[in-house]
Protein backbone atom coordinates (compact mmCIF):
# COMPACT_ATOMS: atom_id res chain seq x y z
CA UNK A 1 0.00 0.00 0.00
CA UNK A 2 1.25 3.44 -0.86
CA UNK A 3 2.25 5.66 2.14
CA UNK A 4 0.45 8.66 0.62
CA UNK A 5 -2.70 6.57 0.40
CA UNK A 6 -2.65 5.66 4.10
CA UNK A 7 -2.00 9.31 5.03
CA UNK A 8 -5.07 10.30 3.06
CA UNK A 9 -7.10 7.53 4.71
CA UNK A 10 -5.92 8.69 8.14
CA UNK A 11 -6.84 12.30 7.29
CA UNK A 12 -10.25 11.26 6.05
CA UNK A 13 -10.80 9.15 9.18
CA UNK A 14 -9.76 12.04 11.40
CA UNK A 15 -11.99 14.49 9.54
CA UNK A 16 -14.88 11.99 9.73
CA UNK A 17 -14.39 11.64 13.49
CA UNK A 18 -14.29 15.44 13.90
CA UNK A 19 -17.41 15.83 11.76
CA UNK A 20 -19.21 13.16 13.79
CA UNK A 21 -18.15 14.86 17.04
CA UNK A 22 -19.36 18.27 15.76
CA UNK A 23 -22.60 16.64 14.63
CA UNK A 24 -23.17 15.15 18.09
CA UNK A 25 -22.41 18.52 19.71
CA UNK A 26 -24.88 20.17 17.33
CA UNK A 27 -27.56 17.63 18.25
CA UNK A 28 -26.95 18.20 21.97
CA UNK A 29 -27.09 21.97 21.46
CA UNK A 30 -30.30 21.66 19.41
CA UNK A 31 -31.90 19.47 22.10
CA UNK A 32 -30.97 21.91 24.88
CA UNK A 33 -32.31 24.86 22.87
CA UNK A 34 -35.50 22.92 22.10
CA UNK A 35 -36.04 22.32 25.81
CA UNK A 36 -35.46 26.03 26.54
CA UNK A 37 -37.94 27.03 23.84
CA UNK A 38 -40.48 24.53 25.12
CA UNK A 39 -40.11 26.02 28.61
CA UNK A 40 -40.48 29.49 27.14
CA UNK A 41 -43.57 28.41 25.24
CA UNK A 42 -45.09 27.11 28.49
CA UNK A 43 -44.26 30.39 30.28
CA UNK A 44 -45.79 32.43 27.46
CA UNK A 45 -48.95 30.33 27.53
CA UNK A 46 -49.14 30.71 31.32
CA UNK A 47 -48.65 34.49 31.00
CA UNK A 48 -51.28 34.67 28.25
CA UNK A 49 -53.84 32.78 30.36
CA UNK A 50 -53.15 34.96 33.41
CA UNK A 51 -53.42 38.13 31.33
CA UNK A 52 -56.67 36.93 29.78
CA UNK A 53 -58.11 36.18 33.23
CA UNK A 54 -56.97 39.59 34.55
CA UNK A 55 -58.58 41.33 31.58
CA UNK A 56 -61.87 39.52 32.14
CA UNK A 57 -61.87 40.42 35.84
CA UNK A 58 -60.89 44.01 35.08
CA UNK A 59 -63.75 44.30 32.64
CA UNK A 60 -66.28 42.93 35.15
CA UNK A 61 -65.04 45.28 37.86
CA UNK A 62 -64.96 48.24 35.47
CA UNK A 63 -68.62 47.69 34.56
CA UNK A 64 -69.54 48.11 38.21
CA UNK A 65 -67.30 51.16 38.59
CA UNK A 66 -68.87 52.81 35.56
CA UNK A 67 -72.36 51.88 36.76
CA UNK A 68 -71.57 53.62 40.06
CA UNK A 69 -71.03 56.90 38.18
CA UNK A 70 -74.75 57.00 37.37
CA UNK A 71 -75.99 56.29 40.89
CA UNK A 72 -77.00 59.19 43.12
CA UNK A 73 -77.24 57.32 46.44
CA UNK A 74 -73.72 57.13 47.97
CA UNK A 75 -74.59 53.92 49.82
CA UNK A 76 -75.58 52.18 46.60
CA UNK A 77 -72.46 53.61 44.92
CA UNK A 78 -70.29 52.18 47.67
CA UNK A 79 -72.07 48.82 47.40
CA UNK A 80 -71.32 48.64 43.66
CA UNK A 81 -67.73 49.69 44.22
CA UNK A 82 -67.21 47.11 46.98
CA UNK A 83 -68.53 44.45 44.58
CA UNK A 84 -65.98 45.66 42.03
CA UNK A 85 -63.28 45.50 44.71
CA UNK A 86 -64.12 41.85 45.41
CA UNK A 87 -63.84 41.05 41.71
CA UNK A 88 -60.59 42.90 41.00
CA UNK A 89 -59.09 45.07 43.77
CA UNK A 90 -56.56 46.74 41.52
CA UNK A 91 -59.15 48.01 39.00
CA UNK A 92 -58.39 51.49 37.77
CA UNK A 93 -60.22 54.34 39.51
CA UNK A 94 -61.97 52.00 41.96
CA UNK A 95 -60.66 53.61 45.13
CA UNK A 96 -60.83 57.16 43.80
CA UNK A 97 -64.52 56.64 43.02
CA UNK A 98 -65.15 55.00 46.38
CA UNK A 99 -63.39 57.88 48.13
CA UNK A 100 -65.72 60.40 46.51
CA UNK A 101 -68.74 58.31 47.51
CA UNK A 102 -67.53 58.50 51.11
CA UNK A 103 -67.03 62.25 50.72
CA UNK A 104 -70.68 62.44 49.62
CA UNK A 105 -71.54 60.70 52.91
CA UNK A 106 -69.24 63.12 54.76
CA UNK A 107 -67.18 60.14 55.97
CA UNK A 108 -63.86 61.83 55.31
CA UNK A 109 -61.73 59.28 57.15
CA UNK A 110 -62.99 56.45 54.93
CA UNK A 111 -62.46 58.68 51.88
CA UNK A 112 -58.86 59.27 52.94
CA UNK A 113 -58.35 55.52 53.37
CA UNK A 114 -59.69 54.93 49.86
CA UNK A 115 -57.44 57.57 48.33
CA UNK A 116 -54.45 56.00 50.09
CA UNK A 117 -55.42 52.66 48.51
CA UNK A 118 -55.62 54.37 45.12
CA UNK A 119 -52.04 55.54 45.63
CA UNK A 120 -50.98 52.10 46.80
CA UNK A 121 -52.18 50.55 43.52
CA UNK A 122 -51.12 53.46 41.28
CA UNK A 123 -48.29 55.38 42.95
CA UNK A 124 -47.43 57.27 39.76
CA UNK A 125 -50.96 58.52 39.10
CA UNK A 126 -51.38 62.11 40.33
CA UNK A 127 -55.16 61.66 40.77
CA UNK A 128 -54.80 59.79 44.07
CA UNK A 129 -52.59 62.52 45.51
CA UNK A 130 -54.89 65.25 44.22
CA UNK A 131 -57.90 63.48 45.74
CA UNK A 132 -56.08 63.12 49.06
CA UNK A 133 -55.25 66.83 49.00
CA UNK A 134 -58.94 67.55 48.49
CA UNK A 135 -60.02 65.24 51.33
CA UNK A 136 -57.52 66.81 53.72
CA UNK A 137 -58.70 70.24 52.58
CA UNK A 138 -62.27 69.25 53.50
CA UNK A 139 -61.29 68.34 57.05
CA UNK A 140 -59.21 71.48 57.42
CA UNK A 141 -55.76 69.89 57.43
CA UNK A 142 -54.00 72.48 55.27
CA UNK A 143 -50.54 71.02 55.86
CA UNK A 144 -51.38 67.55 54.50
CA UNK A 145 -53.54 69.07 51.79
CA UNK A 146 -50.58 71.11 50.55
CA UNK A 147 -48.21 68.13 50.86
CA UNK A 148 -50.40 65.98 48.62
CA UNK A 149 -50.93 68.85 46.17
CA UNK A 150 -47.16 69.06 45.80
CA UNK A 151 -46.87 65.30 45.24
CA UNK A 152 -49.54 65.47 42.53
CA UNK A 153 -47.70 68.37 40.88
CA UNK A 154 -44.40 66.49 41.01
CA UNK A 155 -45.99 63.67 39.03
CA UNK A 156 -47.82 65.97 36.62
CA UNK A 157 -47.13 69.70 36.66
CA UNK A 158 -50.38 70.19 34.71
CA UNK A 159 -52.50 68.89 37.60
CA UNK A 160 -55.32 71.30 38.34
CA UNK A 161 -57.06 71.72 41.69
CA UNK A 162 -60.63 72.93 42.06
CA UNK A 163 -60.48 73.74 45.76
Amino acid sequence: MCPAWSLTNATISLLSAIAAFVGVLFLIFAYVEYKKLKGLEDKIEEWFNKTKKDMELTQKATHKIIASYFVEDPNLKIKLLKEAEKIYPQAYNLYNSMGYAYIDKKDYQKAIECFHKAIQYRPKDPAGYSDLAYAYHLIGNKELSEEYKQKALELDPQTEFWF
